[in-house]
């Protein structure tokens, strides 16, 4: 237990009401301390940005936090457990810059700027297809007919897999989000085990019928071609194992987090007066300054898990090696000590340090095409529809406590 000087709160991450909506008790939590002790958990979470962002950043934090444990042959939790030391998302140095030198180029700012063309084509394709819908029926869920779909293809364009494919590719990560949930069902847990192990088999029977070799024009430009063409990225990876995770990760984290900064940035503009008109009636283009405030105030990958390396101090409290800490990044991004009136949506906020894409070395890889793909499509739909709005009784959220978003979101005009 970490030495401390004084009452430290607690935080009950079972309790529906504040699965519903955390934001009111996360914002009591800061006030009252930087930690929080997690009910039945033996972790502290932390709350304030300060913090948050210094410990993402410090080397004596680690992301192994299953380092060390070990299940017997056959256990159903081995494969949840498996996937989690194949991911780019739970290593650290040396395997994490062996996973993610020979992509990090390729998802570059300037890079991924390549792909605006594919994500207009696509955005245009589902703008089209919203219309044709609504004009056939009634309402229309915007996350299962519109959101997922489109994010889908683009990942699977980009990283070079059939986009037919886009449904299963969903259907797969969805299972693997599931599990990541620390106070998920055990059969979520073994679950997303069994998902993981579905898309290693999905990935490796991909890569043996080396379409990216044999149509070298089509494929040229995504993930997967340009490692088809350039040996010296394919030598960056250790073998084919570590290949097939980074892919995996590309496709199971890049889409499910855009997913939700897409639908919930859609129910935000249809739900807020004062801005609706930027969406329904292209009031003013969408800025770089908006697509930050909307990804720092619905923050999609709220809560990531660490564990002490070596003795360090966050505020007033020693920590010892071994000890396990959660960061709440979605309270940091809320933190008033940051942000001004950090509860509200202000599409013109200025400075905003949020850390929904992480620090440090974990910095998400894929924060250019998320930017990219919400940009787009923002713009695409502007002013197409002036009398859109939401059906707010059917709504449903996903209260996923890793990544937060919306089940559905039901839409008529």
């Amino acid at each position: 237990m970490p030495h401390t000087k004084a009452m430290i709160p607690e935080v009950d991450f079972l309790n529906k009401a504040f699965r519903a909506n955390p934001h009111e008790k996360f914002a009591e939590l800061r006030e009252l301390s930087t930690l929080a002790k997690v009910k039945g958990a033996n972790a502290y979470l932390v709350t304030r940005h300060k913090e948050c962002e210094a410990l993402l950043k410090d080397e004596r934090v680690s992301l192994d936090v299953m380092k060390g444990v070990e299940f017997p042959v056959n256990h159903p939790m081995q494969g949840y457990f498996k996937m989690r030391e194949g991911l780019m998302l739970f290593t650290n140095p040396p395997l994490h810059g062996d996973l993610r030198s020979p992509v990090s180029d390729a998802m570059s700012a300037k890079s991924v700027k390549r792909y605006e063309p594919i994500i207009r084509e696509l955005a245009g394709d589902a703008v089209k297809h919203l219309k044709s819908l609504l004009s056939r029926q009634s309402e229309i869920d915007f996350v299962k007919d519109i959101s997922l779909p489109f994010v889908s293809k683009v990942i699977c364009r980009v990283v070079g897999m059939p986009e037919q494919d886009h449904a299963i590719l969903s259907s797969m990560t969805q299972r693997i989000a599931d599990g990541l949930d620390p106070f998920g069902a055990r059969h979520s847990l073994e679950d997303a085990g069994k998902a993981y192990s579905e898309f290693q088999s999905y990935m490796t029977e991909e890569l043996s019928r080396g379409r990216w070799k044999k149509d070298a024009e089509q494929f040229s430009e995504t993930f997967l071609g340009e490692i088809a063409q350039c040996p010296h990225m394919l030598g960056g990876f250790k073998n084919t194992d570590n290949l097939i995770s980074t892919t995996v990760m590309l496709l199971s984290a890049g889409h499910l987090t855009t997913n939700h900064s897409l639908s919930l940035s859609i129910e935000s503009f249809l739900s807020d007066e004062e801005i609706r008109p930027v969406l329904t009636e292209a009031s003013e283009p969408i800025s770089p300054l908006m697509l930050e405030e909307l990804f720092r105030f619905h923050c999609p990958a709220q809560i990531t898990r660490r564990k002490i390396n070596a003795e360090l101090n966050i505020g007033e409290k020693t920590w010892h090696p071994g000890q396990a800490i959660w960061l709440a990044l979605v309270s940091a991004n809320r933190d008033e000590r940051i942000f001004k009136k950090g509860q509200e949506l202000d599409l013109k906020r200025r400075p905003n340090p949020h850390l929904s894409f992480g620090s440090g070395i974990h910095f998400c890889l894929g924060a250019h095409l998320a930017r990219l793909q919400l940009r787009v499509f923002l713009e695409t739909i502007q002013g197409e529809f002036p009398n859109l709005s939401i059906v707010k009784e059917g709504v449903v959220r996903d209260n996923n406590l890793v990544f937060r978003g919306l089940k559905t979101l039901p839409l008529q005009v």
